[in-house]
């Protein structure tokens, strides 16, 4: 198994980095936008979280290697189908 306790803090450290980038590109885009339902406003913020969240990966973890990174292209491309069909 995976040593948990070694990289929580590194875990931790890229999702709560991920998740302040995406609320505030959230509320940029909403006022884009004019999503006004809650229920706009939190698919917007899991498509942008799902972008922002996977180019870190891509950028830090899997740093270009394109065996690891092949998942997270699909993630980044849900991602940004659910903020097109949003916008």
């Amino acid at each position: 198994g995976t040593n948990w306790e070694g990289k929580k803090k590194s875990f931790w450290k890229h999702i709560g980095g991920s998740v302040i980038i995406s609320v505030a590109l959230t509320l940029l885009t909403k006022m884009w936008i004019d999503a006004n339902a809650w229920q706009y406003v939190l698919l917007l913020f899991t498509g942008i979280l799902s972008v922002v969240a996977n180019l870190d990966y891509l950028i830090m973890i899997a740093k270009g290697n394109m065996n690891m990174a092949a998942g997270t292209f699909a993630h980044i491309g849900f991602g940004l189908m659910l903020v097109g069909v949003l916008a």
